[in-house]
């Protein structure tokens, strides 16, 4: 077990000066799977999911690299049991269908397959101050670094209501558009430009309504500015905070090499 493993639980707990205050995360009672009348705590429910080590055989290994395009879009086109009940499932898209089943059904289709193509390159975190899992798995270098020191500000549902909800990326194009069929292989692959697309951190948006719950968090996340209607053929734009500006900077030094290129 790794040392960030080993801390993980320590930090999913509130401090001693947080232990005062009630924190939505705490509650055994609001995230144990064994409590099916009452709805999960999302946050404390993904970090239970993400931190069980996953020990991949050569055999999974090969059938993950091979169908890592394919498998998050067919789970949106088919439904994750068709990936089942076809043998391709591993240990890791486990993680990750359950990963989507907390967090991204509510999103819009290109959202949800964006997290998912996302979160799969990212399963192995590099950060190295002891933090809740989940953290990694959040693009915005600002807002990871905001959760670090101060997660249990955010570990409430609505926190995650809102983000599926108000997640835009900048994508002009429909659904259809974000990826293709090869009909000799059978297999489904990412568009390239939608590949390209969210490797650029400034594609990952929120609506403005979801600032107005967390105006905190407008210092992070770029808001999204819609399309205007003269300008249909244009891509969508973005406000870019400036203090994400300078957390691209740090972060391209500090984790080069160790996450994929979105950053």
């Amino acid at each position: 077990m790794t040392t960030q493993t080993q801390t993980l639980l320590e930090d999913m707990l509130p401090s001693t000066a947080e232990a005062q205050t009630y924190v939505d995360c705490s509650s055994p009672t609001s995230c144990a799977s064994g409590y099916h009348d009452v709805k999960p705590n999302i946050w404390r429910a993904i970090n239970e999911v993400l931190v069980k080590p996953t020990k991949l055989s050569a055999e999974e290994i090969a059938i993950e690299e091979y169908n890592a395009e394919d498998i998050p879009v067919r789970a949106m086109i088919e439904g994750w049991d068709s990936i089942e009940r076809a043998g391709k499932m591993t240990p890791t898209w486990r993680k990750l269908r359950r990963a989507d089943e907390l967090c991204f059904t509510n999103c819009a289709d290109t959202e949800r397959l964006a997290a998912m193509r996302i979160c799969h390159l990212l399963i192995t975190p590099s950060q190295a101050l002891p933090h809740s899992y989940g953290i990694d798995f959040f693009v915005w270098p600002g807002l990871r670094e905001r959760l670090i020191f101060s997660q249990h500000q955010y570990c409430n549902n609505s926190f995650w209501e809102l983000l599926q909800t108000n997640l835009k990326i900048l994508w002009t194009d429909t659904f259809q558009d974000t990826f293709y069929h090869n009909a000799h292989t059978g297999k489904y692959h990412i568009s390239p430009l939608f590949e390209q697309r969210i490797r650029d951190i400034n594609a990952w948006t929120t609506s403005t309504d979801f600032f107005q719950h967390f105006p905190e968090l407008s210092e992070d996340i770029p808001a999204y500015m819609g399309i205007p209607a003269s300008m249909g053929a244009v891509h969508p734009s973005a406000v870019v905070p400036s203090s994400r500006r300078r957390y691209e900077d740090d972060e391209s030094k500090v984790h080069k090499g160790q996450r994929a290129a979105i950053c």
